[in-house]
Parts: structure tokens; sequence; C-alpha cells
């Protein structure tokens, strides 16, 4: 039971993420110099990371302790989101949306 809240909690603030990018849209914009369609394109990188995460992820917790496997994930998960902090190339982040997706 501990580990579905565990997923449950770390779902939602997954898409706690996604708003605050919805709410910084135009500064987003702005900073890297991007189009509707590559804002649009940003967006989406968390879903089509929770899509692959989602597939990979009963053969993970299969192989690994799911304790380990969370604990992995939230420190790679905060990796990344401090990649999405720092960076200006629109691909790094792109990439570190996927990743906090399928973390």
């Amino acid at each position: 039971m501990g580990l579905y809240l565990t997923i449950i909690t770390s779902f939602m603030i997954c898409h706690l993420d996604n708003g605050i990018l919805a709410v910084s849209n135009e500064n987003i914009k702005k900073d890297l110099n991007i189009t509707e369609a590559d804002m649009g394109l940003l967006s989406s990188g968390l879903y089509a990371g929770n899509v692959v995460g989602s597939i990979l992820s009963p053969l993970i917790f299969a192989k690994i302790q799911p304790k380990k496997t969370i604990v992995v994930s939230a420190i790679l998960n905060g990796i990344t989101v401090g990649v999405f902090a720092i960076t200006k190339s629109f691909w790094l982040i792109f990439a570190s949306r996927v990743l906090v997706g399928f973390f």
C-alpha cells in the first residue's frame, strides 16, 4: 500500500510541475526565443516520459527492489529538474522534461 501511495504522490507532484510550466509559458518562450509549437513540444515532453516510464516501470520494479528504485528515481528526478532550471538549450530542456516524466 505504501508503494502505491508513493507512486500516486509522485504523479501528483509531476503534474504540479506541469502546471507551473503553463504559468511560466510566456517567460520561457521569451528567454529561450522559441515558438508556440516549440512550447507545445516542451509541454508534451512530460507526458512522453510518463508513457515510457509507465511501460518500463513494471519491469524495473520486478528486477530492482521498489525502495531502491524510488530513491534513485527521486534523486535523478531532482537532477533533471536542476538541469531544466539552469540551462538555456531547448533540446536539453526538452530531454529534462521527458526524464522528469519518466522518473
